[in-house]
């Protein structure tokens, strides 16, 4: 009897299968924090700029983004750092698997440590993760305060 595949058992499909989850399970998270930074948007502001003549549209564009500037850059960061954690959830769908097609540097590292027993190897991977979140982290913040912005 041939077994069914579903979009898990697919190597083409499994990852954007783990992709869709993450997204469906963070995306509520990160309106919520955008919601929080716009309502805290000074009303003054906006019927200042009603007065001045100012559409919606100006209004978003021109005064409204420049104030979400802060939250998009740690949204970036949350989102950044969070994407080397997936270790759980790509644990439960795939298993890194199949054919390696889901595998993240978290997940290849359990697997190095609890089924080849590779120590030394596992602690080089969590190394080499700690050293690329940490380098992705100070060039958004550099980046990011490049491009700042005082409302």
């Amino acid at each position: 009897m041939t077994g069914h595949r579903t979009g898990l058992g697919i190597p083409d499909l499994a990852l954007g299968s783990v992709i869709a989850v993450v997204c469906w399970q963070n995306v509520p998270f990160y309106m919520v924090l955008f919601l929080a930074a716009l309502s805290s948007f000074p009303r003054e502001i906006v019927e200042a700029a009603h007065l001045d003549g100012a559409s919606e549209n100006t209004i978003f564009w021109r005064l409204k983004l420049p104030h979400l500037q802060g939250t998009a850059r740690t949204a970036v960061l949350l989102a950044v750092i969070g994407s080397m954690r997936y270790f759980d959830l790509v644990y439960v769908m795939t298993d890194g698997g199949p054919e390696h097609s889901s595998e993240m540097m978290a997940t290849h590292m359990y697997h190095t440590v609890f089924n080849s027993f590779e120590m030394g190897y596992g602690s080089t991977i969590a190394s080499a993760m700690f050293m690329i979140i940490t380098v992705i982290a100070a060039i958004s913040m550099r980046v990011s305060k490049r491009f700042e912005t005082e409302v």
